[in-house]
């Protein structure tokens, strides 16, 4: 399911489609130079590299460290001054360290559920292992739940941010603007995401359920695993047939924030 799972976290490119739109409206403000450089070339750097994964995998890579941490920087430049677009950029720092946090924790469960691979039958010696599993599957939910609601929130916590930054709510600056307009156009694209992982989770579980109650009466030859009951069989042939439908739902979904941040550049 290495499809799938390529895109779990989604931040690679849910953190910085449209971010070209909000360096149009820095320009018009002559935000400082330097900054403003970095923030186009680090937009135009990140949809490049997501486009050739995309590309070439048919999924993007579920690594946001990397990416988030230079958006962080850049804005950090952004954020030097004392105009509104300056504290939008601050205020905008604060959320994509929370962004990362979420992230990380996200990644970290993501990276649980291939140490072992939770479907792989032939590494599953007791029930104990299965228990163990399902704790790791449960452990995921919560992480992509608590990913789904930061950005569910992103809207408030950016104006929370923007308040302590002596921003009035009815005269957001440029930049803040921006990025409210980048948040609507991603974020049904993030809960679509967010929405398959829970399913996909739900269908782990559900898998884990029937070995266990089909304990002693599955075996697993040439990395096939066949029930004898054929009730059974046919559970685990619906079982990967939702997991590779998840897999097409989620490789859209890529490709419609790619395209999204290549028409804002």
């Amino acid at each position: 399911m290495v499809g799938i799972l390529a895109f779990l976290s989604f931040l690679a490119a849910a953190g910085f489609a449209g971010y070209s739109k909000v360096i149009k409206r820095v320009k018009e403000k002559q935000a400082k130079q330097e900054a403003l450089a970095e923030l186009e070339q680090l937009s135009k750097e990140q949809s490049q590299t997501l486009r050739k994964e995309l590309d070439e995998t048919g999924g993007l890579s579920s690594s946001s460290e990397g990416p988030l941490d230079k958006l962080r920087q850049a804005l950090k430049k952004s954020g030097t001054g004392t105009d509104g677009d300056a504290a939008a950029a601050r205020a905008a720092v604060t959320w994509i360290e929370k962004i990362g946090e979420a992230s990380q924790r996200f990644e970290e469960a993501s990276a649980k559920l291939g140490d072992p691979a939770v479907m792989d039958a032939a590494t599953l010696k007791s029930k104990k292992d299965i228990a163990h599993r399902r704790t790791v599957v449960r452990d995921f939910i919560a992480a992509n739940q608590e990913l789904a609601e930061v950005f569910q929130n992103s809207e408030p916590d950016l104006n929370t941010n923007l308040r302590a930054e002596g921003v009035p709510p009815g005269k957001l600056p440029p930049m803040a603007k921006g990025f409210f307009d980048s948040l609507r156009q991603q974020n049904p694209i993030v809960q679509k995401i967010r929405e398959q992982d829970t399913a996909y989770a739900g269908i782990l579980l559900q898998w884990l359920d029937l070995v266990e109650t089909e304990w002693g009466s599955w075996t697993v030859e040439n990395d096939e695993l066949t029930f004898s009951n054929q009730a059974a069989n046919e559970s685990h042939g619906k079982f990967l047939a939702d997991l590779e439908a998840i897999g097409a739902v989620q490789e859209e979904a890529q490709r419609q924030m790619l395209e999204l941040q290549e028409k804002n550049q």
